[in-house]
């Protein structure tokens, strides 16, 4: 991915987006499955969004400091 070519964050930028991905399994479970997973299926959303939203800040804040 072009995304991640000259990051020194990568390792936490990719770690954030994968905890995003798995957060929206887990909606998924949450919602189609009603499993009891500490949180409801719109609550997993948001976190999924917020380790999105994390993911980009760091990667954004790392592309300032090298400019």
């Amino acid at each position: 991915m072009k995304f991640f070519v000259n990051c020194k964050c990568q390792k936490i930028t990719r770690l954030l987006m994968v905890f995003s991905v798995v957060a929206l399994v887990a909606t998924v479970m949450v919602s189609v499955f009603s499993w009891d997973l500490w949180l409801a299926g719109t609550q997993w959303i948001l976190v999924s969004i917020l380790f999105a939203v994390y993911a980009l800040h760091i990667e954004n804040c790392h592309k300032q400091d090298d400019a």
